[in-house]
């Protein structure tokens, strides 16, 4: 299965850590995506830990289709914060599930029916933090059938908004 994968992942990235002094510590976040189902009802499933995004882009609607795994998002989700302060707040980056920080992780999954015309990302924290997401929707809608111009446009208007993170 997907989490199988991503739990030897999280495993290897440990064994690394532990084997190299200047290594110990290190983590990342993962989104990922597999596509399945059957040529009449494909599927896409969706897996990620951390504060990396997947999005679609349906209808002209932009969607997230993860959650991220940090404070302010829970924050958001309990209802102290609202997603607009969410943004701005000076811990937004601290996030609470990271593949690499513990010998089991938490990896959510999702399995969502896809139609022709859809438009999914899959992204990084260094895009999404320097691109509201009405940005991202535009960006995502421009040049549907072009990916490789959207992932170019996207990475520019990050780097235009700061840069100030790794942008995927």
């Amino acid at each position: 299965p997907f989490e199988t994968a991503i739990q030897e992942a999280n495993r290897r990235i440990l064994t690394f850590g532990r084997g190299d002094e200047r290594l110990s510590g290190m983590g990342t976040t993962i989104v990922a995506i597999r596509f399945g189902g059957t040529p009449e009802r494909p599927v896409a499933e969706v897996a990620h830990v951390g504060d990396s995004r997947a999005y679609l882009l349906r209808g002209g609607n932009l969607r997230p289709l993860t959650e991220d795994h940090s404070l302010v998002a829970e924050l958001v989700r309990s209802g102290e914060l609202t997603r607009d302060q969410a943004a701005e707040h000076p811990q937004k980056n601290l996030i609470t599930r990271a593949l690499g920080a513990e010998e089991e992780v938490d990896v959510d999954t999702a399995v969502l029916p896809v139609e022709a015309g859809d438009r999914i990302l899959l992204c990084s924290d260094g895009l999404s933090d320097m691109v509201p997401e009405g940005r991202i929707s535009e960006i995502l809608g421009d040049s549907p059938g072009d990916p490789e111009t959207t992932a170019r446009r996207l990475l520019s208007a990050a780097l235009h908004a700061g840069g100030t993170d790794n942008v995927t």
